[in-house]
């Protein structure tokens, strides 16, 4: 499996995931969608345009190049965002990616087993919940 379609499975399990809590989370007023959208499109605008790369008045220089912490951290806020959307609390956040953080270590169920255990294997963590709680945790402070 390559890096890309690993991305691809885990965005995918990640949205279903969400998807099945939106069930549970009440509806939000249009005014809270509004407010979350402005949101995404301020992180767009700001992700889209690596600093390092713009030019003078406006004109854009050549795209960045890719980088695999930067591509981490950019996929990490968007969950954060996306878990906001979908009205999920920072502890529902918590259980789908790791329901032993929330339930205790003897929980029988586990959300993303091969991505945790790959990254403790590689990155000595489980880099994406740090990473994931980190962009919420801004996003809770007005950062993001």
């Amino acid at each position: 499996m390559t890096e890309q379609s690993g991305s691809v499975s885990y965005r995918f399990r990640f949205t279903a995931l969400l998807a099945l809590n939106l069930r549970k989370a009440p509806a939000q007023p249009l005014a809270v969608h509004l407010q979350e959208l402005q949101c995404i499109k301020r992180w767009i605008c700001a992700a889209s345009l690596d600093p390092a790369h713009r030019a003078d008045q406006g004109v854009l220089g050549p795209p960045f190049t890719f980088d695999p912490e930067r591509r981490a951290i950019l996929s990490a806020e968007l969950d954060a965002i996306y878990a906001r959307l979908y009205g999920l609390s920072r502890d529902d956040l918590r259980y789908i990616l790791d329901p032993a953080d929330v339930m205790g270590a003897d929980y029988p169920s586990e959300s993303f087993r091969v991505l945790k255990d790959k990254e403790v294997r590689h990155l000595g963590e489980y880099r994406t919940r740090r990473l994931v709680l980190e962009a919420w945790d801004r996003m809770e402070q007005g950062e993001l």
